[in-house]
């Protein structure tokens, strides 16, 4: 089994996280809350939202005026020449200042989902390590009641003053099965170890405290919409905000596609023969002919056709995972449904129990039916753990997970 959270995690995880003060834990819904809260991305939020708050100061402004001076100078030893001054104001055209306010806008609204979606994908991968490690524990139960029985039978036979051929055998048999039954019991301790260590980086703890309290066997599966429901969810919220912000681009370049106009007075002296005559007007500039600006805003129309098209095709393929996933959980649900439940299972076991330990079972028979038992319950965690994926998965693209729902 693959644990997508941890694996997803580390590959951002630059520096470990904020630890919880006590890095003790009753419920998955506190550490869900701690990891989401002590995320190093969420610390720099705050400085992108102070970056954000100048970008929206920046856009309220426009070009800033311009002064202009020349001074042109008559033949050498002569008092002739000519001084100009110009003062412009440029006026900006197409909406300029408002299309930098609506990209600002919907720029901070892509970073804002974007870390909604990455808390969506924590909660989710989360969600099903905590049922994992719930696995991994009801697993080790029943292995480390089988060294219980095993040694149990193995103190009988040794008890005995001597043993026949045929005891002989029974006991070495016991313990090769003892051995490998250990075996498997630190297969799984190795791997609740991985997840442990994990959580403790993540935390920056020493060591955690997990919740100790165990949910109920699910024995009900709700069942979920053919469509996908995500009116709600992070990824929507994600999408729309990129429509957004390619739709104020395309709205910026339109602008910016359009000439500003540059007015401003103009004052003039003329020197000649020793006298001065001023002069006063009007200078205003507009550029003429095809821009640079509306070269680029063909660019800027092809980016956002392609942008809607590779939305169309994302949507589609989520969609596509959303089909998937609903196949997927359906499918282990209904082999679930046909198998016994793994509290029928450890009823057997006991039942079972009380005979090997009163010796009217041979212990072929004994080791044989442990091992059917144990392999039966793992190969159920399997299809419970798919079921599970896919639930969790399920709930998250319709945008119904939360916190307290682990």
């Amino acid at each position: 089994m693959r644990l997508n959270f941890l694996m997803s995690v580390s590959i951002f995880m630059s520096a470990p996280l904020q630890a919880a003060e006590t890095c003790r834990w009753s419920q998955w819904s506190e550490v869900a809350s701690s990891i989401l809260r002590s995320a190093p991305e969420w610390g720099s939020l705050e400085k992108k939202a102070g970056l954000n708050q100048s970008q929206q100061e920046a856009a309220d402004y426009g070009p800033a005026p311009r002064a202009a001076f020349q001074y042109l100078a008559g033949a050498p030893l002569t008092r002739e020449g000519e001084a100009e001054l110009r003062y412009e104001w440029t006026l900006e055209r197409g909406g300029k200042r408002d299309a930098r306010q609506k990209l600002v806008s919907a720029q901070q609204a892509l970073s804002e989902a974007a870390i909604a979606g990455r808390k969506a994908e924590l909660l989710k991968d989360l969600a099903v390590t905590a049922d994992r490690l719930q696995q991994i524990e009801h697993e080790d139960e029943i292995l480390k009641e089988t060294v219980s029985t095993y040694r149990a039978l193995m103190r009988q036979l040794a008890s005995q003053a001597a043993l026949s051929p045929e005891q002989d055998v029974t006991l070495a048999v016991f313990r090769l099965a003892h051995d490998e039954t250990l075996m498997k019991s630190g297969q799984l301790e190795v791997e609740a170890d991985g997840i442990r260590s994990q959580l403790a980086h993540l935390t920056a703890c020493e060591a955690v405290t997990l919740p100790k309290s165990r949910k109920q066997e699910r024995t009900s599966w709700p069942e979920f919409p053919n469509q996908m429901q995500d009116l709600n969810s992070a990824w929507k919220r994600r999408q729309e905000a990129q429509k957004a912000q390619q739709k104020a681009l395309l709205d910026q370049e339109t602008a910016q596609s359009i000439a500003d106009l540059s007015i401003g007075p103009v004052a003039r002296l003329s020197l000649e023969d020793g006298s001065s005559k001023p002069a006063f007007g009007v200078a205003a500039s507009l550029p003429l002919g095809r821009t640079q600006s509306q070269a680029t805003l063909q660019v800027a129309q092809a980016t956002f056709s392609l942008a809607e098209v590779e939305a169309t095709i994302e949507q589609k393929k989520r969609a596509a995972d959303y089909a998937r996933w609903l196949g997927q959980y359906r499918s282990a649900v209904k082999v679930l449904r046909q198998g016994f439940a793994e509290t029928a299972v450890q009823d057997k076991h006991e039942k079972m129990e009380k005979l090997f330990l009163a010796g009217r079972v041979n212990a072929s028979l004994i080791i044989e039916a442990h091992r059917q038992m144990y392999e039966h319950v793992v190969s159920r965690h399997q299809m419970e753990w798919k079921a599970l994926e896919a639930y969790w998965n399920l709930r998250s693209m319709n945008g119904q997970l939360r916190e307290v729902d682990l």
